[in-house]
């Protein structure tokens, strides 16, 4: 007679998957808790990591973002490269429940934050003289009022 494993779950290799994802599977298969439940708490999650590694906000125009300060970009929530960040941090896949109700609660999160200005490319500070221009990658130019010609501040 084979040995099963407990809960008749298979052993999978899970070295490779970040801590979210670990995390998010064992809710997932935890059965002490209804599937409603499971689902908010793999949002919570979800939304805890994303908070840990960069901000939300929605614009004036009531667009939404999420800042990664990792990946140093600005990631509409609408946009597939917000999904796919939340796929490879969390494991799930765009089919499952529990990834569309995580990002529906990442959504409604952030639209009830407060609105602020998103500046794309460049902007120009007139209180303090500072002009910020994309380097269209991950960097930035940041020039101060006043700085001679040929140096960066």
């Amino acid at each position: 007679m084979q040995k099963s494993e407990p809960n008749n779950q298979a052993k999978i290799e899970t070295k490779d998957w970040t801590e979210l994802a670990r995390a998010v599977r064992k809710i997932a298969l935890d059965k002490r808790f209804a599937t409603f439940d499971r689902r908010r708490q793999v949002a919570d999650l979800v939304v805890k990591e994303l908070r840990a590694n960069g901000q939300f906000c929605r614009t004036l125009g009531d667009r939404l973002f999420y800042l990664s300060l990792t990946q140093r970009r600005l990631l509409d929530l609408e946009q597939r490269p917000f999904a796919r960040l939340v796929k490879t941090l969390s494991g799930l896949g765009a089919t499952e429940s529990a990834f569309r109700f995580a990002l529906d609660r990442v959504q409604t999160l952030t639209v009830q934050s407060a609105a602020v200005e998103v500046h794309t490319l460049s902007h120009y500070d007139t209180k303090s003289g500072l002009l910020a221009v994309s380097d269209g990658g991950g960097g930035i130019w940041v020039r101060e009022r006043g700085a001679a010609n040929g140096t960066a501040a």
